[in-house]
């Protein structure tokens, strides 16, 4: 640390802070690269960020320079940011990242053998990540429910669809079986006023033959 530049200008970057960097800025860094192109690649992507208000970019932005300064031994710098990125975080309700600065936190503090600062931390960790998993308990919970709920209806709703074909089948065959018996009637009573005609008929044709046999007789005398 007495040596003229800080001791981050003569740190490499290892694989995840390159990464990090390159995706926020859309540039491609190769590993081996100085902590300090990390640093301005850090800044340029917090001062697009805060250019465009983007709240959940400049609390990213702070986390991950929270992560680099992790990385180099820098506790006040890592507090510093952490608490700009946990301050926003809570704001904004990001929880995913409360919990990494959480997380983050409890690291710094066990590396300095700061274990209650640590356990602090941690137990914030782990409250804030039994919540987060107890929401999506009960929201799961809440669509399995409704899942269910929505399958029982289709199969309630399936079984009077069922229903209401058999009795609209039930009901045409009625109505068949009435017309039938309607349309037997008709030819029925056609039958039996033809019988009646014919009946007639015949009691007239009788009468004519039994008048004439009698106007026969009546002559012959």
């Amino acid at each position: 640390k007495g040596h003229g530049k800080p001791i981050c200008e003569n740190l490499q970057v290892d694989q995840s802070m390159f990464i990090i960097a390159g995706v926020i800025n859309h540039t491609c860094l190769k590993p081996g690269h100085r902590v300090g192109v990390v640093q301005s690649m850090f800044r340029q992507a917090l001062a697009l960020s805060e250019s465009i208000d983007d709240k959940s970019g400049i609390a990213e932005t702070f986390s991950f320079f929270g992560k680099l300064y992790s990385r180099l031994g820098r506790i006040d710098s890592v507090r510093f940011y952490l608490r700009k990125s946990q301050a926003l975080a809570e704001a904004i309700g990001d929880k995913d990242l409360m919990m990494n600065n959480y997380d983050q936190m409890k690291d710094v503090y066990v590396s300095r053998k700061k274990y209650d600062s640590a356990f602090f931390y941690q137990t914030q960790y782990i409250m804030l990540r039994d919540s987060i998993f107890g929401k999506n308990l009960a929201r799961s919970i809440k669509d399995i429910q409704l899942q269910i709920e929505r399958e029982e209806s289709q199969t309630k709703l399936a079984a009077k669809d069922d229903q209401i074909r058999k009795i609209t089948v039930q009901t045409y065959f009625l109505f068949g079986m009435v017309f039938l018996f309607i349309v037997f009637l008709f030819f029925l009573y056609q039958s039996y006023k033809e019988h009646r005609r014919l009946s007639a008929d015949l009691v007239k044709t009788n009468q004519e033959i039994t008048a004439q046999k009698e106007e026969i007789h009546s002559q012959r005398d």
